[in-house]
Order: C-alpha cells, then sequence, then structure tokens
C-alpha cells in the first residue's frame, strides 16, 4: 500500500543520512540492541537508545552538523553526544505498549517540581505508545 512504502521511504532515506551513518558507526550495534530516532531540535538531531538490562534502555542525545554542512571530507563532520543522561523503559503492560522516559528528560525546573512516580507509563515523563 502506500503508506507503507512511504514509510519504507523515509526509513530508508533516515538509515543512509550522513548523520545518521557516522551515529551508528560510533555504535557497537552488532553488540548491543540499539534503536536510532530522528529527533530535529535546535541542540539535537538523533536520539540512540542502547539497551541495558531487561526492558531498560540508555539514551544518547546526540547533534550532528549533516543537516546543514554537507561536506563530502569528514574532517568537516561533527556529531556531539550532549552529556545527558536519560532511561527509557520498554513497557508492556496489558493493551499499553511504548516507550516510558525518565530521568529529568522533560526538564525539570522549579524547587517543586518532582518526577512522576510508579512503574511503566505512569512512572513515564514522557510517553511514547507503539504505533
Amino acid at each position: 500500500s502506500k503508506n507503507v512504502n512511504d514509510r519504507d521511504q523515509s526509513c530508508a532515506a533516515f538509515l543512509q543520512h550522513p548523520t545518521t551513518q557516522l551515529l551508528l558507526s560510533k555504535t557497537p550495534v552488532g553488540d548491543v540492541p540499539t534503536l536510532v530516532i530522528p529527533f530535529h531540535r535546535t541542540f539535537a538531531t538523533h536520539l540512540r537508545l542502547t539497551h541495558w538490562s531487561g526492558p531498560w534502555f540508555n539514551v544518547t542525545v546526540a547533534w550532528g552538523n549533516h543537516r546543514d554542512h554537507e561536506s563530502k571530507d569528514d574532517k568537516n563532520r561533527i556529531l556531539i553526544g550532549l552529556d545527558e543522561q536519560f532511561e527509557v523503559e520498554w513497557v508492556t503492560s496489558g493493551k499499553e505498549e511504548g516507550l516510558a522516559f525518565r530521568g529529568g528528560i522533560w526538564g525539570m525546573e522549579g524547587p517543586d517540581a518532582t518526577s512522576p512516580k510508579g512503574a511503566g507509563k505512569e512512572g513515564a515523563e514522557v510517553w511514547f505508545s507503539k504505533v
């Protein structure tokens, strides 16, 4: 169907993008299950989830300049892993399945800010349902 072909083409373009390729070349994908997600923000272009233990993943926020700087010269390409540490849990609970982000990813600000309590979706700062 058209939607499947569009999704396949979009995925292929993302995987072939120079920033994605550079990020994957710096990741031990043969040893550690890894998920790379496009995350277009001012100071981020990708999220890299690497398996840690059980349903838990570590998250790296990365920024690459390949979108703005299409140099064929590798020395001009930049990939920065920002010094942020977040956790992601793959949650399968009842009818719900998705990713639960924790560890300050939502930017807790202010003296009265607290993290959500609980496990799975209930304890997530940010929740992405499986589509």
